[in-house]
């Protein structure tokens, strides 16, 4: 492409980023910054959490050392109420629907934090969610719900940070880790540990007799062996090759972009997952951390 379609194509993102976010300006201040005196750690999904879960429950002493951020359905665990997590953060539409495939569980989720909750907790939700999260809330005492605005950010590269900054955009939402990472940046942590962020999405693909693209989805409260699972878009049809590798590709971008955000920031992201396809963090030992 060259420098004047570039530039072309720049002002037209640009022009209707600006509108969108006059449209969307009750939003861009949900997220307020804080310098932060703790650390905090970023709990994912993947296996290896059930390690650190473990590590953190036979020492007492290190619950407390920084602040913690749970995803999805990590209230479903027992100890949910021992970790008391200070932020929660849910990103995917499947627990803002009154039917799907897992409604069940999902009502089930909702009960479990509205009943158990009983320690004050931010709770992020896109903000195209906001008033059906309120609903399931319905004012509840300690959890504090905030919509987070899910403008991606297209135009001039230049602008980038200062739109992600000023909330009035974001990087691309593709999954809750890139949501919450975002979201620990904007209140203002300074340091950032992830941990279960293997991101394995490409173990186990595979394309039945079906003609259905297949994938072993791994998570650190698994009880069985996983197996391969057929996967599907946000439209409830199956995933294309195609459709599935473009949004990987979303999700990996979109680290490098909050890489380089962090950076400008001044704020420190630390990888403690051994094994992780994430390469835009630094990497250390889950053992130098806690």
């Amino acid at each position: 492409m060259s420098r004047a379609m570039r530039f072309f194509k720049d002002i037209v993102f640009f022009c209707y980023l600006i509108l969108r976010v006059v449209k969307d300006r009750s939003y861009i201040n949900s997220l307020k910054y804080v310098k932060q005196d703790k650390p905090i750690s970023v709990f994912g999904n993947g296996p290896s959490l059930k390690n650190v879960i473990e590590k953190y429950l036979k020492d007492n002493s290190l619950r407390g050392k920084t602040d913690i951020m749970v995803l999805n359905f990590f209230a479903e665990q027992p100890c949910f109420k021992l970790f008391m997590p200070k932020h929660y953060c849910l990103a995917d539409p499947v627990f803002f629907r009154s039917q799907s495939e897992i409604s069940e569980r999902v009502n089930q989720f909702w009960d479990i934090l509205r009943n158990e909750t009983d320690w004050c907790m931010n709770l992020y939700v896109p903000r195209h969610f906001e008033k059906w999260a309120r609903q399931q809330i319905d004012g509840h005492k300690f959890i504090k719900i905030i919509s987070v605005n899910f403008t991606e950010y297209k135009g001039f590269e230049s602008l980038r940070n200062f739109f992600y900054k000023k909330n009035y955009c974001t990087p691309i939402m593709q999954t809750v880790i890139n949501m919450a990472i975002y979201v620990a940046i904007n209140v203002g942590y300074r340091t950032i540990y992830l941990h279960g962020v293997e991101h394995s999405f490409f173990d186990g693909i595979c394309v039945n007799s079906d003609n259905q693209l297949c994938v072993v989805n791994k998570h650190f409260y698994d009880k069985t062996k996983p197996v391969k699972n057929v996967i599907f878009n946000d439209k409830g049809q199956p995933m294309k090759v195609s459709e599935y590798l473009s949004a990987i590709t979303k999700m990996f971008l979109s680290h490098d972009l909050l890489s380089e955000y962090a950076k400008k920031m001044g704020v420190s992201i630390y990888n403690c997952t051994q094994g992780s396809m994430i390469d835009s963090y630094s990497r250390i030992n889950m053992n130098d951390v806690i």
